[in-house]
């Protein structure tokens, strides 16, 4: 564990969550009577001047105050500890999470923490409320979903468009996409087959060879 490291991540999140210094030691400071009455060990006392060392690298919490920091940013304890992806606390650890995606060449990049609660942000408003169905397909379905929309962004990118480095165009991308890849797939099955169901998924890579030809750059 780097103090450094950590204190660099946790700068970002509170920037990130729009969250001041004063109102984040306050809120963990008051976790901890809760804490002693529910008789688990106490936590150590974050106060101003402690907080600002955290943020500047000089010192390191405990793994219970640690917890309780990730839990009230919303972020993985291990990603707040140690940098280990994913940060998001409800996706799975590979491959990225759909709005990480956009469409660069090579190796996958992690974004900086502002820009990927911006993009989370955008795909929680356009993509998954009007996209049902995504959530309960299979991981590879999913998995093949994102390669698709990868594909698809780095062609727009190749042609000059410059939509794709913004995340509000990338989750609107993933609803067209969506269109073709799920609710296209579905019409032409009997009524009633859910998108989690084995005969969805076959009916989906069938599709694909067709669908990698339609977004080849």
């Amino acid at each position: 564990m780097r103090a450094d490291e950590f204190g660099h991540r946790l700068e970002l999140l509170l920037r990130g969550r729009e969250m001041s210094k004063l109102g984040f030691a306050r809120t963990l400071q008051a976790r901890r009577e809760p804490r002693e009455l529910n008789g688990e060990p106490a936590l150590r006392k974050v106060d101003r001047s402690a907080l600002y060392a955290f943020l500047q690298g000089r010192d390191f919490p405990p793994v219970d105050t640690l917890a309780e920091m990730a839990e009230i940013l919303d972020v993985r304890l291990g990603w707040l500890a140690e940098g280990e992806e994913p940060m998001e606390r409800d996706v799975p650890g590979a491959p990225p999470p759909i709005w990480v995606i956009d469409g660069h060449r090579g190796a996958w990049k992690r974004p900086s923490v502002p820009k990927r609660l911006e993009a989370r942000m955008a795909f929680d408003e356009v993509f998954f409320p009007r996209s049902g169905g995504y959530k309960e397909a299979e991981p590879i379905v999913q998995t093949i979903f994102g390669d698709l929309l990868s594909r698809r962004l780095r062609r727009r990118r190749k042609r000059g468009d410059r939509g794709p480095a913004y995340p509000l165009y990338r989750a609107e991308t993933a609803r067209g996409l969506y269109l073709k890849c799920f609710l296209d797939v579905i019409d032409e099955l009997p009524i009633g087959t859910a998108f989690s169901s084995p005969r969805f998924t076959s009916a989906f890579l069938s599709r694909v060879p067709g669908w990698v030809e339609d977004e080849r750059v």
